[in-house]
C-alpha cells in the first residue's frame, strides 16, 4: 500500500470512525513505512510528563468532490463544525488549522474514490504544495483495506500532503482528528507491527504505538459496547503476563466507538509536535 498507514475510520479512524446510521469502517492508513525508515528518528518521550507546545497555525485546502448532479452533499456548518473540533483537539499542543482555500471538484468520478485508480490523477488535478489537502468523497476505498473511513500518509522522506476522508463523518465524528494524528506519526493504540505491548508498560517505549501513556489495547475492532461511562465491555482478555487489558476507550487513536474517543494523551502530543518539527516543518 506504498506509503499509507493504516485506520480511523475513523476512528476512523478514525474511526472515532462509526457514522451515525451507517456501518462501522475502519481507518486505511498504513503505518509499515513508518516503523521501517522512521522509528529510530522518534525521540525518546517515555520520561515527557508535560506537553511541549508550538504556536503554528497550518493551512489546509480542502477539496470537495461533486456527485453527477452537481452537488457536493456537504455543507458550510458541517465543514465549519470539522475545522473547529479539529482545532479543539489539537488545542492543547498549539497546532491549529485553517481553510486557506475551499474548491468543489467537478470531476464526479472522484466521488466513489479509489485509491488505485484516483489518487495520482486527483492530486495532478487538485493540490497545493506544502499545505494540508484534504479530500472529500463519498466512500473511500484503499488498494490494502477496501472501504475505510479515510486515509493519510504518516511523515517522513517522500511522504505525501494528503487525507483523504469519508464525507459521512466529517464534523460529526473524530475521522479528521484521528487521520490528522497519523499525520504527524500517530499509531493506532492497537499497533502491533513492532510486537504487543503488555499491559504494565515494561515495554511501552519498544512495542505497541511506541507510547507509554496510553494502555495497552488489544482490541483493534473496538469491540466494546460502552456504558455510559465508556467503560470497556468487550472480551476479557489477558497478555503474555496474564494481566488484564483496560483497554483506552477515550483515546482517538483507538476503534473504540466515536461516542467515546475524545482526547490525545499528552506523549501523543508531544510526538506530533516533534514530528512536525521534525518531518513536516516546511508546511504554510
Amino acid at each position: 500500500m506504498g506509503r499509507i498507514h493504516v485506520l480511523i475510520i475513523f476512528s476512523t479512524l478514525l474511526g472515532q470512525l462509526i457514522a451515525s446510521g451507517q456501518e462501522k469502517l475502519n481507518c486505511g492508513t498504513d503505518s509499515k513505512v513508518f516503523f521501517k525508515e522512521l522509528r529510530g528518528t522518534l525521540p525518546n518521550e517515555a520520561e515527557c510528563t508535560y506537553i511541549k507546545k508550538v504556536k503554528r497555525t497550518l493551512q489546509i485546502t480542502l477539496h470537495i468532490c461533486e456527485n453527477e448532479a452537481g452537488s457536493t452533499g456537504v455543507s458550510q456548518a458541517q465543514i465549519n463544525s470539522a475545522l473547529n473540533l479539529l482545532n479543539s483537539d489539537f488545542a492543547p499542543c498549539g497546532l491549529q488549522f485553517t481553510y486557506c482555500l475551499q474548491e468543489n471538484m467537478q470531476d464526479f468520478q472522484f466521488n466513489a474514490f479509489k485509491q488505485g485508480d484516483h489518487e495520482e490523477q486527483m492530486m495532478l488535478m487538485y493540490f497545493k504544495p506544502n499545505t494540508i489537502n484534504v479530500y472529500l468523497c463519498s466512500t473511500v476505498e484503499t488498494i490494502a483495506d477496501g472501504p475505510v473511513n479515510g486515509y493519510t500518509y504518516m511523515p517522513g522522506p517522500g511522504t505525501k500532503d494528503i487525507l483523504v476522508i469519508s464525507k459521512a463523518g466529517f464534523g460529526t465524528s473524530r475521522t479528521f482528528s484521528h487521520e490528522m494524528g497519523h499525520y504527524f506519526g500517530l499509531l493506532h493504540t492497537f499497533e502491533s507491527n513492532n510486537g504487543t505491548e503488555l499491559v504494565d508498560g515494561s515495554n511501552c517505549d519498544v512495542a505497541g504505538d511506541l507510547i507509554c501513556d496510553t494502555a495497552a489495547d488489544p482490541d483493534p475492532n473496538g469491540n466494546a459496547n460502552p456504558n455510559n461511562d465508556c467503560n470497556y465491555t468487550g472480551a476479557i482478555v489477558t497478555d503474555s503476563n496474564g494481566d488484564y487489558y483496560v483497554p483506552p476507550t477515550f483515546n482517538i487513536m483507538s476503534y473504540y466507538p466515536n461516542i467515546c474517543t475524545c482526547r490525545f494523551t499528552p506523549m501523543q502530543y508531544n510526538r506530533m509536535t516533534s514530528q512536525y518539527q521534525l518531518n513536516r516543518s516546511y508546511l504554510w
